[in-house]
């Protein structure tokens, strides 16, 4: 059963079943008999669909869809579980934002209510924690953490919003960068840290914590573990965004304006092997219409999320190959994988290389 809206606004059990199997599940596991889900080898497993009507027991889709009022965010996968934030605008359909929050979707399994909170930016994980921001202003905009299996939320930084869209965890501290700078906050509580005044989106490179400076044009490293002057990676960058770590070199996304013939804007994917200048591993024409481009990749490949559509390259270069269905918000990979959440829903679909 779908938590009501009055259990939600009245507080009980933080986890709490959302309803929904999901669709294609006879695909992506099996019954082993004891209640136990196992999974199938890579990749029937990634052939999956959870409908948006899942997430929004009683509510019309269509209504959603029409309105424009689906905001399904950023996505995290855990041993196989995905997490995935919601954050809607219920004013002309439910009498609540409440429902917002940190949705999570074991395969084979039903979607749950990992964390409730009004208005969640950006999401990242440990084996034992949910790190996430949330913008305010109903609640203190900031850092929180909650336990991986669900439950209350505790606030352990406060951010001066907008909060930026990506925060990084190592498992023992929490990144984040607000209008103050890029900093650092032990994930069980305590002292904030200023890590530089630079701000903007951020990543993580081993022990480093990696800034993408979009006003400055520039790519920033900065060590995670004291506060020390940040080194400039690369300058001369347009509007750089959404640092990550591809193998041993560092990547992100540039926004050329005008970059296309049609005079539409044109995001570049940039990597930078150590040592080395920045080459473009992936171009493509984006438009207003499409949410924010992203990066994200798993070591062997680079995935660029934007243009409505998720393309994968190899680190190193080579063939581009677009992956998935139409105007994707978000996407997240594990081993065999490609988790994309759109207007539809949450869809998996197989990894090139398998």
């Amino acid at each position: 059963m779908i938590a009501s809206v009055a259990c939600l606004v009245m507080g009980c059990a933080a986890v709490v079943s959302c309803g929904g199997k999901v669709h294609g599940a006879a695909d992506n596991a099996s019954d082993a008999g004891d209640g136990a889900v196992t999974l199938v080898p890579c990749p029937a497993r990634c052939r999956f669909t959870v409908p948006v009507s899942d997430f929004f027991p009683g509510v019309s889709p269509s209504a959603l869809l029409s309105a424009s009022l689906t905001k399904l965010g950023q996505l995290a996968v855990q041993d196989s579980v995905i997490y995935f934030i919601v954050n809607v605008d219920y004013s002309t359909v439910v009498p609540t934002s409440l429902l917002n929050g940190i949705r999570r979707l074991a395969l084979g399994g039903t979607v749950e209510s990992a964390v409730s909170t009004p208005n969640p930016v950006a999401l990242a994980l440990t084996p034992t924690r949910i790190v996430f921001t949330d913008d305010g202003p109903s609640v203190t905009a900031g850092v929180y953490v909650a336990p991986i299996d669900g439950g209350a939320a505790t606030l352990i930084a406060p951010t001066s919003p907008p909060t930026a869209l990506h925060v990084a965890t190592d498992g023992v501290e929490a990144f984040f960068a607000d209008t103050e700078g890029t900093k650092a906050v032990p994930l069980a509580g305590g002292d904030v840290r200023t890590l530089t005044s630079v701000t903007g989106d951020i990543g993580l490179a081993g022990s480093s914590v990696l800034v993408a400076d979009l006003d400055g044009g520039a790519i920033w490293e900065v060590p995670s573990s004291a506060v020390a002057a940040p080194t400039a990676l690369a300058s001369n960058q347009s509007h750089p965004a959404s640092p990550v770590a591809c193998g041993t070199s560092v990547c992100w996304v540039n926004d050329v304006p005008e970059g296309c013939d049609s005079g539409a804007s044109s995001a570049e994917v940039i990597e930078l092997p150590p040592g080395a200048t920045p080459t473009v591993l992936i171009s493509r024409c984006t438009s207003p219409s499409y949410p924010a481009a992203s990066v994200i990749s798993d070591g062997v490949d680079v995935f660029f999320v934007g243009a409505g559509l998720v393309f994968a390259a190899p680190i190193g270069g080579g063939d581009v190959v677009p992956i998935g269905s139409d105007f994707v918000f978000w996407a997240a990979v594990d081993s065999c994988c490609v988790h994309q959440s759109d207007p539809t829903g949450i869809v998996g679909t197989p990894k090139p290389d398998q």
